[in-house]
């Protein structure tokens, strides 16, 4: 009797900014599942990612594009043809108060970018887009220190800059 085993293809996972803290944990434990998923990061081209992200350019089921998230051409090459996308970048609190504009930029046009690219994409209708907040997006929690739970209301401190 012949027996037939299909395998199916690894889901492709496209992990923008590995290099921060959120990240560099995501990152990790996809390596760990490296046999289920296909790892793709889009890595700002900077002397430090360019080091730390070395020993992984040739690893079997990595692939590293060297982009930005503001350059829609970087974004768009990243993006087309992933199953799900971990997107792990944000200004928080104490910066995103001091650097307004900045916040802005990275919190708000970065994931834009990403987005419009999911978009442009043809057949990309299937793609998971997950999101990595912060409690910065839970609004302040001082004086109180109140617990919070998946059923409180999303808002933002008096110096949170959104779109």
């Amino acid at each position: 009797m012949w027996k037939v085993v299909l395998k199916m293809a690894a889901k492709k996972v496209l992990l923008t900014v590995a290099s921060g803290t959120t990240g560099t944990e995501a990152f990790h434990e996809l390596l760990r599942r490296r046999g289920k998923y296909e790892i793709r990061l889009l890595v700002r081209p900077s002397r430090i990612n360019t080091a730390n992200f070395k020993k992984y350019g040739k690893a079997e089921g990595v692939e590293i594009i060297r982009g930005d998230l503001t350059s829609r051409p970087d974004v768009l090459k990243a993006v087309c043809d992933a199953d799900y996308i971990l997107h792990t970048v944000a200004i928080i609190p104490p910066a995103a108060n001091d650097l307004p504009g900045l916040a802005a930029k990275v919190n708000v046009e970065r994931s834009r970018n990403l987005v419009e690219a999911v978009k442009a994409c043809s057949g990309q209708d299937t793609v998971r887009l997950v999101s990595a907040g912060t409690v910065a997006e839970c609004g302040e929690r001082r004086p109180h220190n109140k617990l919070m739970n998946a059923s409180d209301p999303v808002g933002t401190g008096a110096c949170d800059h959104l779109d």
